[in-house]
């Protein structure tokens, strides 16, 4: 292949997310390789278990579900199950009502001090 399909194939790859791509990537290596991930992973940079993941799927072996949800960064409630009482508790100490006795709201003073 010249490097221009290269160029084209990778590009397209690129451009694709998912089943998507691994579909894409399954009839490239199938019809212009002869099914050899080791190749495609020379030739055009594709990883070789991307390419046998999306090899099995085009066979029909079974179809992976893309759980991007479950990556990144988790929740800050999910990494402190207690931060939000441990807030409370510390605003709750330095509560006033207002000084006008206009309402009978509480107000808090917060100010966040960083040490360099």
């Amino acid at each position: 292949m010249t490097e221009a399909i290269n160029k084209i194939l990778i590009e397209t790859a690129t451009e694709l997310r998912g089943y998507a791509r691994r579909h894409f990537m399954a009839k490239v290596v199938k019809e212009l390789m002869n099914g050899n991930a080791r190749q495609a992973e020379r030739e055009l940079g594709w990883h070789r278990t991307t390419v046998r993941k999306a090899l099995a799927e085009w066979a029909g072996q079974f179809c992976y579900i893309d759980r991007f949800f479950e990556r990144g960064r988790k929740p800050l409630e999910a990494q402190h199950p207690t931060l939000l009482e441990d807030i409370c508790q510390i605003a709750d100490t330095a509560s006033q009502t207002d000084p006008t006795f206009h309402t009978t709201q509480l107000f808090t003073r917060l100010s966040l001090n960083f040490a360099p």
